[in-house]
This record gives C-alpha cells, structure tokens and sequence, in this order.
C-alpha cells in the first residue's frame, strides 16, 4: 500500500513536472517567434536608415559640386569686369595714338 502510495505520488510529480516543462516550452516557443520577428523588423530598419544615409550622402555630394561651380561661376565675372576694364583702356590708347598720326 505505501509503495502504491509513492508510485501514485511520484507519478503525479512526474505529470506536473512534465506540465511545466510543456508550459516553459510553449512560453520559449513564443519567445524565440517573438524574437525573430524584432530581429527581422531590426534589419529592415537598418536598411532603411542606411537607405537614408545614403541618399543624404548624395543630396550632399551634389550640394558640394554645385557650390563649387557657383564658386568658379563668381570668380570669373571679377575676371571679366578686370579684362573688359583692360581692353577699354587699351582702346582708348590706341585710339589716342590713331588720332596722333
């Protein structure tokens, strides 16, 4: 009778055991899907920030090469005015030499 009694008992220890473990399992098993769909949300974000970074690098990039040529665009009407200045000075010696002969 008490083996009986201890076999019942640790029969019943064994379901309740079991029980849990299935519990933990089901709970791991969720965790783990749960997991991976974070992770797999983590990456898309991650792509779509390098995206972002990318495109600004660009956008920048096409900034810098058109400041430049607006930099070379200012440097040359000085340039222009100083030539147009020159040659205005040279007419007007020529001229004064013409009207000499």
């Amino acid at each position: 009778e008490a083996a009986a009694a201890a076999a019942a008992r640790d029969g019943g220890l064994a379901r309740q055991q079991e029980a849990a473990l299935e519990v933990r399992e089901a709970s791991l098993l969720e965790r783990e899907r749960g997991s991976e769909s974070y992770a797999a949300e983590v990456e898309r974000r991650a792509a779509d920030l390098q995206k972002r970074e990318n495109a600004l690098g660009a956008r920048e990039a096409g900034l810098g090469q058109r400041e430049d040529a607006v930099a070379m665009r200012e440097q040359a009407v000085p340039k222009a005015f100083q030539k147009e200045a020159a040659l205005s000075e040279k007419q007007g010696m020529l001229q004064q030499r013409e009207e000499g002969l």
